[in-house]
């Protein structure tokens, strides 16, 4: 489903890029102003959708976090500091 919404995602984003192009051309040559208002009202709504869709990629995939680790690297049998520990007192009984 993530793999979904990141394409849907894009997709979207290439739409209000479109609409923009579409509306700064019809700005540049003088069209109606009431085109111009319906493109940015479009590319609000385009703009909606994309944040949307960004969003639940995000929560479908984690956002990007770090996966969980597992109780055994949460807990290790021995941590470093111990490990150098039991070898230092180890080498002092030879």
């Amino acid at each position: 489903m993530g793999t979904f919404t990141y394409f849907a995602a894009i997709v979207v984003m290439f739409l209000v890029a479109l609409v923009l192009i579409r509306g700064l051309y019809n700005l540049m040559k003088g069209g109606s102003p009431m085109t111009s208002n319906k493109l940015m009202q479009l590319r609000i709504l385009l703009q909606a959708i994309a944040l949307a869709l960004i969003m639940a990629t995000l929560w479908l995939t984690g956002g990007g976090r770090a996966p969980k680790t597992s109780e055994m690297d949460r807990h290790p049998a021995m941590t470093m500091a111990q490990a150098e520990t039991v070898l230092a007192t180890s080498t002092n009984r030879l």
